[in-house]
């Protein structure tokens, strides 16, 4: 966010029309907002960065992430224009997506300490392990060719629970 923040102090409105302060500056539930990360986890995102610092290493992985998730994005949520279908392209996006999230690790100021993956490489890489092992199933054992991804998601129970929170319930609601 912080080299985003720096491509941004420097522009006008028309240069980068797509981020503005709602996706700099995001807190509590906001965090959680998935339009907002799809927007700034975008290609155009990725392309602004290497235009802006073709040279600067964190610039270039952070490009990169937004790149990779950009591309996931797509593949969890096609549909009926666009259907998982096990491609080659999606096959690819999917296999660098498993080797990014697995390999990638928080950078610490103590170098003799191992990070772990954090939450959301964990939950990245089990998504992608689960929509190609589910393919696979689908197909070889009903002859499915095509997922709408799209459907396989809790969308409709996030929604929910986000509109809970709009309205000031805790960020963790319980079941009762």
């Amino acid at each position: 966010v912080e080299i985003i923040k720096k491509i941004v102090e420097g522009k006008s409105h028309d240069q980068i029309l797509h981020i503005s302060a709602k996706h700099l500056d995001v807190v509590g539930t906001k965090r959680q907002n998935v339009l907002i990360a799809a927007q700034l986890l975008s290609n155009k995102t990725s392309k602004l960065i290497l235009k802006e610092f073709p040279e600067d290493v964190d610039a270039i992985a952070t490009a990169n992430f937004c790149k990779i998730s950009n591309d996931l994005f797509d593949v969890f949520n096609s549909g009926k224009t666009n259907p998982f279908c096990d491609s080659d392209e999606q096959r690819k996006i999917l296999e660098y997506g498993l080797k990014y999230f697995s390999e990638l690790r928080k950078v610490t100021k103590n170098e003799k300490t191992k990070a772990c993956p954090l939450p959301y490489q964990n939950g990245s890489t089990m998504s992608i392990m689960s929509l190609k092992d589910l393919f696979q199933v689908l197909n070889s054992k009903y002859n499915v060719s095509q997922l709408s991804t799209r459907n396989l998601n809790s969308d409709a129970i996030e929604s929910t629970f986000s509109t809970l929170r709009d309205f000031g319930m805790d960020d963790c609601p319980s079941a009762l």
